[in-house]
Parts: structure tokens; sequence; C-alpha cells
């Protein structure tokens, strides 16, 4: 959902989540990614246009959460495909 969030949103949304994190604890995103391959490239130009979800598909994601105060962070890469 963070993709339908303005990037002064995202960072006070992660913020407030590091902050009511418990000590130890974890926090996983799952959200759009930076395309990977040539047609996922041109279907997000087509299809994502919005500021909102520049964010998602430039890879910003990770330093994101990182300015927001997470120390560990990991990106996995995942494309889902249709049936």
């Amino acid at each position: 959902m963070l993709h339908h969030l303005s990037r002064e949103h995202k960072q006070r949304a992660l913020t407030e989540i590091l902050r009511v994190l418990v000590p130890g604890g974890s926090f996983h995103l799952l959200d759009l990614g930076r395309p990977v391959s040539t047609w996922d490239r041109a279907l997000a130009r087509i299809a994502f246009h919005s500021p909102e979800v520049r964010d998602n598909i430039e890879g910003r994601l990770a330093a994101l959460l990182r300015d927001a105060g997470f120390e560990q962070v990991e990106e996995e890469m995942a494309r889902i495909q249709a049936p």
C-alpha cells in the first residue's frame, strides 16, 4: 500500500512503524518494486505513472527505510506471473 502514498507520507509511515516496532522485532514490506525486465519497465511506464508510485518503480524503498532508521534492510525481488 506504500505505493499509494506521497514520499512525505511514506517517510512518516515508516518512521511511525519503526517507533512502534517491538525491540528486536522485524518489519516485512511487500509492495510494488523496481521493474527488472524490459517488458516490466515498459509496462510500469504505462500503468504506473503517478508520482506516488515513482519511489517504488525507481527502487527507492530501501533508501526510504534506511532514512526512517531501519538498520538492516534486505531486498528480495520476485516476479509474479499470471497462471
